[in-house]
């Protein structure tokens, strides 16, 4: 079928057909002859040529170039890319016909991931918003859909269903630093001059990895007045007699930090007691 029409006396030139695709041929090359004499063949004529470009509109939707995606990232890291979803469209490339638009539609009522648009080659990168904890979900699994940026336009009234795939994470575990229960620590009156040895608390910690394989070994920080002996098992001791009026106490208190540490991890775990 012949796709352009000449008015064979104003010239113009026009479409014969609805048919035009830019994906499949973007550009079409006329060669158009002008006749007078009412184009006899005796008639003096002069040739031009018309270039043809077909306008892109978005008559293609981007898809996955994959239903199912696995990433993984480390627990506790923020803003870090889990990884890079690639997508097909045949629009034209840097138009907004072309530019996809990545949604999570579920696996993120907490928030914890985002995922944008790398404008140079339209992929989605999913990243980290809030940190993960590897001990309460060590695995996610999220769905996302793509659409592009500008409406697509179709034959017909229905919308066509968007791509959709899903992103399998995984979250790796760190080590992290064991935890004091409680936090801070009040110790009941003690009597000054109590002896050397007496015991006067026992410190309790937890480890909050999931494997809980880790010795836990406390050790003393602060003890402005040398006073105080803590044992590996947590016991904490006197070394000295108590003297009230030792210029360390203030308000009939005394203050010291005790740490505890795992095998593992040389990020320590802080407490007070007084």
């Amino acid at each position: 079928a012949t796709l352009f029409a000449l008015h064979r006396t104003t010239g113009w030139l026009t479409t014969n057909t609805n048919a035009f695709d830019r994906e499949t041929v973007d550009e079409y090359n006329l060669t158009v002859q002008a006749t007078d004499c009412d184009g006899q063949s005796y008639g003096l004529s002069s040739t031009t040529y018309i270039l043809v470009s077909i306008s892109d509109i978005n008559d293609n939707s981007p898809e996955f170039v994959s239903a199912e995606y696995s990433g993984a990232v480390w627990e506790n890291t923020v803003n870090v890319t889990v990884v890079w979803l690639t997508v097909r469209d045949r629009d034209a490339h840097g138009t907004a016909a072309w530019h996809a638009v990545y949604t999570i539609t579920r696996g993120n009522d907490d928030g914890a991931f985002g995922v944008r648009t790398d404008t140079q080659s339209n992929e989605g990168v999913v990243f980290t918003s809030k940190g993960l904890d590897f001990e309460s979900a060590p695995r996610r699994a999220l769905e996302l859909t793509v659409q592009n940026a500008a409406p697509l336009l179709t034959p017909g009234t229905q919308l066509p269903s968007l791509s959709q795939c899903t992103l399998h994470v995984s979250i790796s575990d760190l080590n992290e630093p064991p935890v004091f229960r409680p936090h801070f620590m009040v110790l009941p009156p003690h009597s000054e001059g109590l002896p050397p040895g007496s015991s006067l608390a026992n410190l309790t910690a937890t480890d909050p990895d999931a494997n809980h394989t880790q010795m836990l070994r406390f050790v003393l920080g602060q003890d402005p007045a040398s006073w105080l002996v803590l044992l590996a098992t947590g016991e904490v001791l006197t070394q000295v007699l108590l003297d009230r009026e030792s210029p360390h106490v203030f308000n009939d208190s005394y203050v010291a930090t005790a740490l505890v540490v795992d095998d593992g991890n040389q990020d320590p775990g802080h407490l007070k007691h007084s």
